[in-house]
C-alpha cells in the first residue's frame, strides 16, 4: 500500500484502471467464456431436441391417421361369404327398423355386383312409420358401422292410414373381399 500512496492521482487512476482491466480479462477468460460456451452448447442441444420433438409429433400424427384408416378399412372388409354378408346387412336393417319403430313392409336383397376391387351389396325396402320414426330410421342407416349408403329415397303419405308415411329406400354397402 505504500507503493500506491507514493503515486500521484493520475498514476493511481491508471494503476486501478490497469488492475480492473486485468481482473476483467481474467474473469472473462476463466468464468464468462466457459459460461458463454456452455450456453451456446445448451442452445444447440435445445434446438436439436426441438427438431427431434417436431419429427416425433409428425410421426405420431401419421400413426394416428394410420389407426383411423385401419378402422375404416376394417369396417369395409368382408369377414364372411357373400350370403352371410348380405344376411348381416339385412339383419342390421331389421334391427334399425325395430329400434326406430318403423314397420318394414318389404325387404328385397338385390344381386351382388362384383367389381375389380370390391363388392356392392344392394337392398330395396319399403317401410311405414310416422315422420319422426322414418327420420330416426334413416339416421341409423346412415350412421351404421357397416357404412351403409342410401342410394334412393322416396317418401309418400300412406293411402291406408292418415298419419303414416311410406318410404321406399334403396341402399347399398361396399365391401372389400
Amino acid at each position: 500500500m505504500k507503493f500506491i500512496s507514493h503515486l500521484n492521482k493520475r498514476e493511481q487512476f491508471f494503476l486501478y484502471l490497469a488492475l480492473g482491466l486485468i481482473i476483467f480479462a481474467l474473469v472473462s477468460k476463466f468464468m464468462l467464456g466457459p459460461l458463454l460456451r456452455l450456453n451456446t452448447k445448451l442452445n444447440q442441444e435445445l434446438k436439436a431436441k426441438q427438431l427431434h420433438l417436431r419429427r416425433l409429433e409428425r410421426l405420431a400424427q401419421k400413426e394416428s391417421l394410420k389407426d383411423e384408416y385401419q378402422a375404416f378399412i376394417d369396417s369395409l372388409k368382408m369377414a364372411q361369404s357373400q350370403e352371410s354378408e348380405m344376411a348381416v346387412v339385412l339383419s342390421q336393417i331389421e334391427g334399425f327398423a325395430q329400434e326406430a319403430g318403423v314397420n318394414i313392409v318389404s325387404l328385397r336383397p338385390q344381386e351382388t355386383q362384383e367389381k375389380k376391387f370390391y363388392k356392392r351389396f344392394a337392398v330395396e325396402l319399403k317401410s311405414e312409420g310416422n315422420m319422426r320414426q322414418i327420420q330416426h330410421f334413416v339416421f341409423l342407416i346412415e350412421s351404421s358401422p357397416l357404412i351403409l349408403k342410401i342410394d334412393k329415397f322416396q317418401l309418400a303419405a300412406s293411402v291406408v292410414s292418415g298419419g303414416l308415411m311410406v318410404a321406399d329406400i334403396s341402399l347399398s354397402r361396399i365391401a372389400i373381399p
